[in-house]
């Protein structure tokens, strides 16, 4: 190589670091001028608006579109000694369907953008936090759900009218099974990640109870998992008229097709507030104790109910029987399950602990039954037993107005002595309001150990071990 070659490539290098250099320069420059600019607050960028317009409303169906007011971007600076992810702030976003009609409203969103997809080509969210959230949910006269994006109806307004013919939760249930499938950076939404609903609210109207009540501040955090399906869990503020109370929220969405679980949880209320969350609630009206609330519903892909657990649980307090009386217990717990539209609620796992005597300890009563409504009244059946209970503990235990025939009955057959492994069977009605509750018969079946029996006209007997049964109807 001759020296005047190797000069002009020597120059030509020197050319080209030049310029790279001052690429980098100007890079860095740019960079520190929109820093400048994003601490100054959020950059607005029409293109950008279009651009995630068109990204989302590709992945609609039925000719539905969504409309961006603002899209801008914005950096909160330094956390911690990290630089906080930069953003892109939407507002003004509208869901319109095919006709043009206005499906859903948000007054703001944030995103990231994934970045795997930017690196080939794409337009595709990471990240999504939903601000000042306005849901309705109406449950009609017919029992259907739907629901609504947008502002609740002030006062007794009917509902929206996006929320009338389905579709509100047709659309919902679509995005839901998209995001329950393992995310990919192909579309606007299946990269998607975590999900999350700052502030608003969220309305239930039901119109079949002519009842409504609303979640406050929701904090709702939704993630999604690599090999599909979504965990969500948060928390809320939960108003009916003058009743507020803070609830716990959580949820799932796995498998295909898909199924959804919806639960909650209250702390603890007094019976009379929990009625007002929800009249269906009624039940737990018997019992003069705080109450503390959780349930679970299990849906189908459709959003239809398969399953609903509610579990209850109180501490020390009284049980109203009817006729103003009472039975004291020291704690009580029930969990009741149904089982589609118009299923029996069946009750599992009911746990009634009596008080402690100088005696000693209190005796424990556990059952399950059934509950139906037939012809405007509740039927239920009712099994209950105890594993050791004292004559003198059912003595103190029964109300002495309650059933007084049947109280004298049983105590007078047996004035001392201890029950074991007792059973008892009880029929029961109610009115569909839960008035006084009706005693239909009761049948019971015990072994009696270290008694006395009464043989009538002041004869007694005295056993070790006997086996008794007997049955009672108030007519």
């Amino acid at each position: 190589m001759t020296r005047r070659s190797g000069q002009a490539a020597s120059g030509v290098v020197r050319r080209l670091c030049g310029g790279l250099l001052a690429l980098l320069i100007a890079a860095l420059l740019g960079l520190a001028a929109l820093i400048v600019r994003l601490g100054q607050g959020p950059l607005p960028l029409p293109p950008l608006a279009r651009a995630l317009e068109r990204a989302a409303s590709a992945q609609l169906e039925r000719g539905a579109a969504v409309e961006i007011g603002e899209a801008a971007i914005a950096w909160e600076g330094w956390h911690d000694g990290a630089a906080a992810p930069l953003d892109i702030r939407l507002s003004g976003l509208k869901l319109r369907d095919a006709e043009g009609n206005t499906r859903g409203e948000l007054p703001e969103a944030a995103a990231t953008l994934s970045v795997r997809a930017l690196m080939r080509g794409a337009l595709a969210f990471g990240t999504l936090e939903l601000r000042r959230l306005r849901l309705t949910v109406v449950r009609t006269a017919e029992g259907e759900f739907d629901l609504a994006l947008g502002p609740p109806p002030a006062g007794d307004a009917p509902p929206p009218a996006a929320a009338s013919d389905g579709g509100g939760l047709r659309d919902a249930l679509e995005t839901l099974r998209a995001l329950a499938r393992p995310p990919s950076d192909d579309r606007a939404f299946a990269a998607l990640r975590r999900i999350r609903v700052l502030g608003g609210e969220i309305r239930v109207a039901d119109l079949a109870l002519g009842r409504s009540w609303s979640l406050l501040d929701t904090r709702i955090d939704i993630r999604r998992a690599d090999a599909g399906g979504l965990m969500a869990d948060g928390a809320a503020t939960i108003s009916s008229g003058e009743f507020s109370a803070p609830v716990r929220l959580h949820g799932a969405a796995t498998g295909q097709p898909m199924s959804i679980t919806l639960g909650l949880s209250l702390p603890a209320l007094r019976p009379a507030q929990l009625a007002a969350v929800w009249p269906g609630l009624g039940p737990v009206s018997a019992l003069d104790s705080p109450v503390s609330l959780s349930a679970a519903a299990d849906l189908d892909a459709w959003g239809r109910p398969e399953r609903i657990e509610a579990r209850v649980s109180a501490e020390a307090g009284r049980l109203r029987l009817g006729g103003n009386h009472h039975m004291p217990f020291a704690a009580l717990s029930a969990s009741a399950v149904t089982e589609g539209r118009g299923a029996p609620i069946r009750l599992l796992g009911a746990r009634l602990a009596l008080p402690a005597s100088d005696a000693g300890p209190g005796a424990v009563l556990t059952g399950s039954g059934e509950a139906a409504l037939r012809g405007g009244a509740w039927e239920a059946a009712l099994d209950l037993r105890a594993e050791t209970l004292p004559a003198a503990a059912l003595d103190r235990a029964w109300p002495e107005g309650f059933e007084p025939e049947l109280r004298r009955a049983v105590l007078g057959a047996m004035p001392s002595g201890t029950l074991e492994g007792a059973k008892l069977a009880l029929s029961l009605r109610a009115p569909e309001t839960l008035g006084d509750v009706e005693l239909v018969e009761a049948r019971a079946a015990l072994e009696a150990t270290n008694a006395v029996f009464s043989l009538g006209r002041g004869g007694t007997v005295a056993v070790a071990a006997a086996d008794v049964s007997a049955s009672f109807r108030p007519d």
